[in-house]
């Protein structure tokens, strides 16, 4: 039988061969990182250093790359000069658009509340019928001629493109140019 302190002796046991084991982890691992550290510091194993012509060459690149870097962030630089002024004055130019848009809905709205609208040429006097508006032109394409038969039947736009084995799209811009 176990003295009562006996689990007590096992965990502190185990306790000590871990502990042995992370330490020789620890110190192997620090060991690789000196050796990685170390061929670093010397340059790449297998490659024989660069001479000083190669060197000076290499550098001469870095710079190189270095002034297009330079170079191209001017240029960036610039142009997000030129693209803010023209959003400046194209915003600029819509704040005055907005105010003249705001300027004409209220002077049509004081005169639409003004009242009655004075008589103007071609409006109808008060207690005539105004005339019949003119019919629409016929118009001289036999096609637009069925599509505007057909739409004004209520045919929607794709079945008359695929009766009249059109485009729907054309058909769409047939509709869309009928004159009232």
């Amino acid at each position: 039988m176990l003295p009562p302190c006996g689990p007590l002796l096992l965990i502190v046991q185990d306790s000590l061969s871990l502990s042995a084991i992370l330490l020789t982890i620890g110190v192997a691992l620090m060991a690789f990182c000196v050796v990685v550290w170390l061929q670093q510091r010397r340059g790449q194993p297998g490659r024989p250093p660069l001479t000083p012509h190669e060197e000076l060459e290499r550098a001469r690149q870095t710079r190189g790359l270095e002034k297009d870097l330079t170079q191209l962030t001017a240029e960036i630089e610039e142009m997000t000069r030129r693209f803010t002024a023209e959003l400046d004055s194209r915003t600029t130019h819509l704040e005055q658009l907005i105010q003249q848009a705001e300027t004409r809905i209220a002077t049509l709205r004081e005169l639409t509340s003004a009242g009655p609208v004075a008589a103007r040429p071609g409006a109808a006097a008060p207690g005539r019928t105004p005339a019949p508006a003119p019919a629409p032109d016929i118009p001289d394409d036999p096609l637009a001629r069925l599509v505007y038969r057909l739409a004004d039947k209520g045919v929607p736009a794709s079945d008359i493109a695929r009766q009249l084995n059109e485009h729907i799209g054309k058909v769409e811009l047939i509709l869309a140019l009928r004159q009232p």
